[in-house]
């Protein structure tokens, strides 16, 4: 048995963002019990952007802008944030958030179907940010990883859910991407215990 004691992992979301703008959406979020990646996963995606020195930014799932934002400030100046979402009013809601938070000449949301523009689009990525209908996962990883550049990364939420079905196996044994999976508590993350997927492209 071990003697070893730990602080309760919500200690550490005074380390994650000092942002004024991210910090109201987390805490509207969890008013309107509207689900979001919370700060735990907002800094991993920012420093993992920062890390392979990402400029070009697709993310399939924007809801009202909270990991937009991340992503953003992460790019920086120069940089693009493309992001889909598919409710025009909440999309209206991320575009807000977007001025509100100084990122509005990096950020930007296509409204329409996430499957069909990465189906369709011939552009490519250094990252790619996927939360979108878990079901839709499997589906939308060849597009994914056709848009991803030789060395970029595909960043995935929620691949504990159940709805996932067959992702983690497809993704795990994909042959152009080396896949590692993270699982544990996530402040402010809904839910709260659940696990993401980092994937880089090999070159």
């Amino acid at each position: 048995m071990s003697d070893i004691e730990t602080l309760d992992y919500k200690e550490f979301g005074k380390y994650l963002r000092d942002d004024k703008v991210l910090a109201d959406i987390e805490q509207d979020n969890i008013e309107r019990e509207i689900n979001l990646i919370g700060p735990s996963v907002g800094k991993l995606l920012y420093i993992v952007c920062k890390m392979i020195g990402a400029k070009k930014v697709l993310e399939l799932g924007t809801a009202n802008g909270y990991s937009t934002i991340w992503l953003a400030k992460a790019v920086g100046p120069g940089g693009q944030v493309i992001g889909m979402e598919y409710d025009p009013p909440t999309a209206e809601i991320a575009i807000g958030n977007f001025k509100k938070a100084g990122v509005s000449d990096i950020a930007s949301v296509v409204i329409g179907d996430a499957m069909k523009y990465i189906k369709e689009s011939q552009e490519t990525f250094d990252l790619i940010f996927m939360d979108i209908e878990k079901e839709d996962y499997t589906t939308s990883l060849p597009d994914c990883v056709r848009l991803l550049r030789p060395g970029g990364v595909l960043f995935v939420d929620n691949v504990a859910f159940v709805t996932a079905g067959d992702f983690n196996d497809v993704l795990n044994s994909h042959p152009e991407l080396e896949t590692s999976f993270i699982s544990g508590q996530f402040i402010s993350h809904a839910p709260d215990e659940d696990a993401i997927s980092i994937s880089i492209k090999k070159k």
